[in-house]
């Protein structure tokens, strides 16, 4: 099955869904349950719905396959607080009850369609298949099962390096990446309630990203942190990647009182006081240091609407996790 945008330039897929979701009378269709029918799993065990009792088997799972490049180290306690709410799952099984696929689906808020009907999305924050079990069928098996058992017919998923991905982009930014400055002094920083300041960095967030989508909801718990002093904030979410030992996080956006030269020296300071090694930043962040390195591209794309054209999934068949 070719991809989507060989067939149709990605651009005007994102631009089809943009003016769809915003400003105009006509309004996606969205990918009904009818339509995704439950796909039986290659293994012969029906997928079912995560449960918190296994987040230490999650997480070993996660850690020891899901790349080969670094170490996804989630902590058990992630599934233990937030498994059934925000975060909802689908495992699959062998016949002998061994773990061999995970995907997991994040409450990222409702969507707003053109005829003012709202929707429940997600994000899809992990999706993983046992090395062995890899291009058997049991990524589409998964994304139809976590769209029934989440109950959000919507989910944004994001990929990174975007050239070949299956999933033409909505938007896509431009990213930078440095790594700590462990040399730098310790700046007196403290963790801020994102409850408290959610509006301003709402409003940020929508500055540096006109055509994407907020993805983060007011009114539940998240694992976004908001870190800086009296004058600048800064929005981050750890990625649980750990690479040569370093831990990672990215940030998503920033507010701050103080002009572009003080704001730079500040936000660099912040980072460096923050409990990461790794930083991945948007491409227009202020930033002084040299270490910053051009890190390439990152999109966000979209799944679970019709594009209107014959093939009704355009990516189901092409994730192979």
């Amino acid at each position: 099955m070719p991809r989507f945008f060989e067939n149709a330039p990605a651009i005007s897929w994102s631009q089809w869904v943009y003016r769809r979701l915003i400003g105009t009378n006509l309004e996606p269709e969205l990918i009904t349950k009818r339509q995704c029918r439950f796909i039986p799993s290659p293994t012969g065990v029906a997928p079912k719905q995560a449960n918190a009792s296994c987040a230490n088997e999650y997480a070993s799972f996660l850690k020891e396959h899901f790349s080969t490049t670094y170490r996804l180290d989630i902590p058990p306690q992630i599934f233990k607080y937030f498994l059934g709410n925000q975060l909802k799952g689908v495992e699959i099984r062998d016949a002998q009850s061994k773990l061999v696929a995970l995907i997991f689906s994040w409450y990222s808020g409702l969507l707003t369609l053109s005829s003012n009907k709202t929707v429940e999305t997600g994000i899809i924050t992990w999706h993983c298949v046992h090395p062995i079990w890899r291009k058997k069928g049991l990524p589409d098996c998964l994304l139809h099962a976590i769209e029934i058992y989440a109950n959000r017919p919507v989910h944004f998923f994001r990929n990174d390096g975007w050239l070949k991905s299956p999933l033409p982009p909505l938007w896509t930014d431009t990213k930078i990446v440095r790594k700590r400055n462990k040399n730098r002094q310790y700046m007196n920083i403290h963790r801020i309630s994102i409850q408290s300041c959610i509006s301003d960095i709402e409003a940020s967030w929508k500055q540096r990203n006109p055509n994407g989508f907020f993805l983060y909801d007011k009114s539940v718990k998240s694992l976004v942190e908001i870190w800086g002093n009296s004058s600048v904030r800064i929005c981050i979410q750890p990625t649980f990647e750990i690479t040569g030992g370093l831990r990672s996080c990215e940030v998503l956006c920033w507010t701050t009182q103080k002009n572009e030269y003080e704001t730079s020296i500040c936000i660099e300071a912040i980072l460096d006081s923050l409990p990461y090694d790794i930083f991945e930043a948007p491409n227009e962040m202020p930033h002084m240091d040299s270490i910053w390195e051009l890190g390439g591209q990152s999109s966000w794309s979209l799944y679970g609407l019709d594009p209107g054209k014959s093939v009704i999934r355009p990516i189901i068949s092409m994730i192979i996790s």
